[in-house]
């Protein structure tokens, strides 16, 4: 008899976690129709639109761009070798 109800109480907690399991999948079938209905007004835009503006972007800035245009002295560069001494292995 005592087998019995150790039997049974491991059943009710698996029945348990699978409603648990199922509860966490509605839940998150809901979160993402919400997400969807949310995107559904969304103004796309064409990628050749979102290309050029992207392209005019970065001609509109490339004069400050110093990885362009390069530093105006080296101690302005954050990627210069930091001390003159190099330490080869052979």
């Amino acid at each position: 008899m005592g087998e019995c109800a150790a039997s049974s109480g491991l059943s009710d907690i698996g029945v348990f976690l699978s409603m648990s399991s199922r509860e966490q999948a509605v839940q998150q079938a809901k979160k993402t129709v919400e997400q969807l209905r949310g995107e559904r007004n969304m103004r796309r835009t064409p990628v050749s639109a979102s290309a050029a503006d992207l392209i005019r972007f970065t001609q509109d800035l490339q004069r400050e761009d110093v990885l362009l245009t390069g530093f105006p002295n080296d101690k302005m560069n954050p990627y210069r070798p930091k001390s003159s001494f190099q330490c080869n292995l052979i």
